[in-house]
């Protein structure tokens, strides 16, 4: 279906406006980069300064990043969900298929509704899916997010979603909470939401790595922020390679107990 005409036909037009094919929510004031965050380190500025190059961005992030790029759940998900209205909730600046619409607080040039995911500006029961990746633990109040998120669904609806466990604060420009297997599954069980099934989306190789290049960078800063950020970037780039463990590692249940990030997949009932 044509994207535009899916973007008419969800969007609350009491909230929002369509402006050159995008939908622009009323309610909030409109960023293109994360102001609010009160002291950018050198790691985020180079990585707000980077992710305006969509395509080098994720390249980095998929290759140098400690996290093992694990997407088949993503794209089996995806791939189930070819037809009707499906939301990337808090997308950034990544396409990621071209019949989903891409909703962010953030107006960046791929995003197609600019909104806040606590109070969308979309139609209750409106989208057949939705997928958010690595973005709830950047809300400050995530059940709200899932309420939403399970009001905008249809009936029968599915949705996506990656959060961290064992993980490092990353601030983007905020970080706020951490999930258990267990506790993910209450979160969305409460929203009214059927869990279909719970996995490991990044296991304890990239746990293992994160708390590594952390502790190393700490040991070796000696209090001092900006030699804490230069050593982060030089183990980064000198352990990057031990993660792909994981592909291996992910198949063993109990890896749970120390897992990066997990991902659930449930249904509006």
């Amino acid at each position: 279906m044509d994207k535009e005409k899916n973007l008419n036909e969800i969007m609350d037009r009491d909230k929002s406006s369509l402006v050159d094919g995008k939908v622009i929510d009323h309610r909030i004031v409109i960023k293109n980069s994360h102001k609010e965050a009160t002291e950018k380190s050198v790691i985020t500025s180079l990585k707000e300064f980077v992710k305006k190059n969509e395509k080098l961005y994720y390249f980095i992030i998929k290759i140098l990043s400690p996290i093992c790029p694990n997407e088949g759940y993503l794209k089996r998900f995806i791939g189930n969900h070819k037809e009707g209205v499906v939301l990337n909730l808090g997308s950034g600046n990544k396409r990621i298929g071209e019949h989903i619409i891409n909703v962010d607080l953030f107006n960046y040039k791929n995003v197609d509704i600019v909104t806040d995911l606590k109070s969308m500006s979309v139609k209750s029961a409106s989208a057949d899916a939705a997928l958010s990746v690595a973005v709830l633990e950047h809300v400050d109040n995530p059940e709200v997010a899932i309420a939403e998120t399970a009001r905008v669904l249809k009936k029968g609806g599915e949705c996506f979603f990656t959060t961290p466990f064992v993980f490092g604060f990353h601030a983007s420009p905020y970080d706020f909470t951490r999930w258990t297997h267990e506790g993910l599954r209450k979160m969305f069980e409460r929203h009214g939401l059927e869990v279909i099934e719970v996995g490991i989306q990044s296991g304890p190789t990239s746990a293992f790595l994160c708390i590594t290049i952390d502790f190393l960078s700490i040991l070796l800063s000696f209090g001092i922020k900006q030699l804490y950020e230069i050593w982060t970037i030089i183990f980064m780039l000198i352990l990057w390679p031990f993660k792909f463990m994981d592909l291996i590692l992910i198949k063993i249940p109990f890896s749970k107990v120390i897992a990066a990030n997990f991902y659930i997949i449930a249904r509006k009932k």
